[in-house]
């Protein structure tokens, strides 16, 4: 029975599970033990004429009567936070593949959320008081409740389990509270996974193949798959989804052979397989990147298992972390390949040879090379972007321009300006040239002069490159591999009255996830309980946001329990959400904004440009062929090696080195111990021999 036999939840069929409530502990029971979780009451603020099940029995303690065409929708679920998928990656179990199952524990609290994994806290979005250790491989469960004796308690929900993104440089499950999205009848399941150096660094071969973060996702999926049962979820029903790189990893999922018959639909949101900042090209020489870290740490570089072995074990968390937060900025632009990955230097990698000397590979060829050979799952896909996905991309860039106000629109050689800069940092040869082809792309032709529409071009552009091109392409295979099978294309194009980024950025990047999991109802739950999400909004929600949520959550809800958004209503909200079906030249998208409509052949043309013109460009005007600049800190590394014959230090002899340095500068303090004691005596003594020579002295002239 392996896992299932030895943790406490996992006893059905011999043992038997059971579920039982007291007061606001909730607890999974099992053979052996338990998980306590706790019961909330979610509180969804309905605007009648919108909503198609807004109750009219609020609660009798909640005021909501009085307010005209308002109501609230009244839910419990029951959550779980922090249940082990994993034994933790500490130790000698550092970049290495999770061990699964975790160790038999007999009693879980899941009534507080766990660490997070390590990474710069201080950049995540949202979170407070949020610790983060390596004991982090946890995840998260929240399930409709249904205590009342009706015979639905007893059916199992569909699954959702969501990865969450951030450059796999960031990010934690803390962020994503799935309590909102649980009372649409489905079981969501949020996770931990390793990031940055720890989860993606590589060697390239046996001693560090990458992708450790992509293998916890494999487990936690896998988890699952073995044990959702237990919490009324339904294991045979199980969408997988994320944004930015979660959506990414999602693709991943849909490629790797590691993930067959874990899960049957998928949902990718502004992101996928196909980004070209998804992971590192072999190219690239990913390995490189491990060695700066190992250079920065004092680790030896030219033997893969010594490396290892000194960041495994003779480094702490926090000392990798910020090594790989120094590589990460690519503020010099001789500083390793600038366009390797928009991510960052750590991200999946192809980790398989040609040999197959890699008997587990997460991804055995490159993403593209898969899709082009058949090799992913054909499985319903559900996919979109935010109208501005490219807003936050086109501010990191411009940021430190001086005097540039996009609340004002911007001006046509700003606009060329940028693109210029794009190029450079991909080293293309002849610029002029693809500056050229990118700006008559993307220029405003009946008034290049127009300030606005210049900026749109602007986010359109690295929005489209970043996330479009590839999210359409993907969605394409998909809907073509098999005419049966379902996909729908989205486009979020709603702006919140009050949202916290500036009015240029327009409809951003991550407001549809974070539409998706009911933020803007958060507080309406939070005004009348105890804050357990440790979330901070930052922003004001109005029932304009809280509409828009409501659609998301209804229709993706329903994509989750049978396939397709709009099977229970036939036209929710008037609205008929057509399949994507390129094979019957029907590109059908559904825009979501206060005015949702069905539309075909979202920015095809630009997506095209892309896919298909791009590659083109590139080919015929190559980047530079000089090799990776070898970075300032290995060519000083270099240096030192050259200037002594001792060898490579390996971690023992670093401890020996440290020791013998430590004795050195203790018998220095002990001899300059010795010389300021002798000097002190001899000075006191000169003083006393002084003393009693001018006594001497005159006494004997007294005498004569």
């Amino acid at each position: 029975m392996g896992f299932r036999v030895t943790f406490i939840l996992l006893m059905s069929g011999l043992f038997g599970g059971t579920i039982s409530q007291s007061d606001d502990v909730f607890r999974s029971y099992a053979h052996a033990g338990e998980v306590r979780g706790f019961t909330q009451t979610v509180f969804r603020k309905n605007i009648k004429g919108y909503s198609t099940d807004c109750k009219e029995d609020p609660w009798d303690n909640i005021d909501s009567g009085n307010v005209d065409n308002i109501c609230y929708d009244r839910y419990k679920v029951n959550t779980f936070l922090g249940i082990p998928y994993a034994e933790y990656p500490t130790g000698d179990r550092r970049f290495r593949a999770p061990v699964y199952p975790p160790s038999w524990q007999r009693s879980i609290d899941g009534r507080r959320y766990k660490d997070a994994c390590p990474q710069q806290l201080w950049k995540m979005d949202y979170l407070t008081n949020v610790n983060a250790t390596e004991n982090c491989l946890n995840l998260n469960i929240f399930m409709p409740n249904e205590t009342d004796g009706r015979p639905e308690y007893q059916r199992k929900y569909p699954v959702f389990v969501w990865i969450h993104g951030y450059n796999y440089q960031y990010g934690a499950a803390h962020q994503w509270p799935g309590h909102m999205l649980a009372t649409e009848k489905i079981v969501v399941v949020t996770f931990n996974y390793r990031m940055n150096a720890l989860g993606f660094l590589s060697t390239q071969d046996r001693h560090g193949w990458g992708n450790y973060g992509m293998r916890d996702q494999v487990t936690a999926l896998k988890w699952v798959k073995d044990n959702i049962r237990y919490f009324n979820g339904d294991d045979r029903w199980i969408t997988v989804g994320g944004t930015d790189s979660g959506a990414a990893a999602v693709g991943f999922h849909l490629l790797s052979p590691l993930t067959n018959g874990l899960f049957r639909q998928a949902i990718l949101m502004s992101g996928s397989d196909l980004s070209e900042w998804a992971y590192v090209d072999n190219t690239m020489r990913p390995k490189e990147y491990g060695k700066e870290i190992a250079r920065q740490l004092l680790c030896p570089v030219d033997d893969s298992e010594a490396m290892m072995e000194c960041l495994r074990l003779y480094r702490s968390p926090e000392e990798i972390v910020n090594a790989s937060a120094n590589i990460w900025p690519r503020e010099n632009k001789d500083f390793w390949e600038p366009y390797s990955t928009v991510a960052g230097p750590f991200a999946p990698v192809v980790d398989q040879t040609s040999n197959n000397e890699n008997p587990e590979s997460f991804l055995p060829q490159t993403p593209r090379a898969m899709r082009n050979s058949g090799l992913f799952k054909v499985v319903p896909v559900l996919a979109g972007l935010n109208k501005d996905d490219g807003a936050f991309l086109l501010w990191n860039q411009t940021k430190h321009m001086r005097g540039v106000d996009f609340n004002q629109g911007m001006d046509y050689q700003t606009f060329r300006d940028i693109i210029a800069q794009f190029t450079f940092d991909r080293r293309i040869r002849d610029r002029d040239s693809v500056n050229s082809a990118i700006e008559f792309e993307y220029a405003y032709h009946p008034n290049i002069h127009n300030k606005s529409a210049t900026l749109q071009a602007a986010k359109d552009m690295f929005g489209d490159w970043l996330y479009g091109s590839g999210v359409d392409e993907v969605l394409k295979q998909h809907a073509q591999a098999n005419d049966e099978v379902k996909c729908y294309m989205y486009a979020f194009h709603f702006r919140g009255p009050y949202d916290r980024k500036p009015k240029w950025w327009g409809a951003p990047h991550g407001r549809d996830a974070e539409s998706l999991f009911g933020f803007s109802h958060m507080n309406e739950t939070v005004q009348f309980f105890w804050d357990w999400t440790e979330l901070e909004l930052q922003q004001n929600y109005t029932d304009h946001d809280r509409n828009i949520s409501d659609f998301m959550m209804k229709l993706f809800g329903n994509f989750i329990r049978s396939g397709e958004p709009t099977r229970e209503y036939e036209y929710f909200r008037n609205v008929t959400w057509l399949p994507f079906r390129p094979q019957m030249s029907n590109l059908s998208y559904l825009l979501v904004d206060e005015r949702s409509n069905q539309s075909v052949n979202y920015k095809q043309s630009h997506f095209a440009f892309w896919r298909d013109y791009w590659p083109r460009l590139i080919q015929r005007y190559p980047t530079t062929t000089t090799p990776i600049p070898t970075p300032p800190a290995a060519l000083e590394y270099e240096e030192r090696l050259k200037s002594t014959t001792t060898p490579i230090p390996t971690p023992v002899m670093l401890i020996e080195f440290q020791a013998a340095t430590f004795g050195l500068v203790g018998l220095a303090l002990l001899f300059i111990l010795i010389i300021v004691t002798l000097s002190v005596t001899w000075w006191k003594w000169k003083q006393l021999y002084n003393k009693e020579y001018r006594y001497v002295t005159k006494r004997s002239e007294s005498e004569i």
